[in-house]
């Protein structure tokens, strides 16, 4: 369904904030990479026109993805980087719940 759409596709590179053990000890909090996915990236009032109105107000896109290409799991406050910029995931939804399209929307990253 999601190779139907119009467009290039675009590299978004996905992370998630914690920390890790390496040599027995728990290190410092830090961005991991979770993986990479080719995505739509929607802005302005494309993005404006299939988001609930709930997720507006912070609205900077929305990203568009394949479900059956995700090996790991996308969750609120992650971090996506596409074209350079970095966004935060408001809420990440499979539209319908029926294993086609995943959208998300984004906001601008703030540290």
């Amino acid at each position: 369904m999601v190779s139907n759409l119009s467009g290039e596709f675009e590299a978004a590179s996905f992370y998630s904030w914690g920390r890790a053990f390496t040599d027995g000890e728990l290190g410092a909090e830090t961005w991991t990479l979770l993986g990479e996915l080719s995505v739509k990236l929607w802005t302005g009032t494309a993005a404006d026109a299939i988001v609930s109105d709930r997720y507006k107000v912070d609205l900077a896109g929305v990203i568009i993805l394949d479900p059956d290409e995700l090996n790991f799991t996308i969750a609120d406050e992650n971090k996506v980087v596409v074209n350079s910029v970095e966004y935060s995931v408001i809420h990440a939804e499979d539209i319908g719940g029926q294993g086609k399209v995943m959208q998300i929307p984004v906001k601008r990253f703030k540290q």
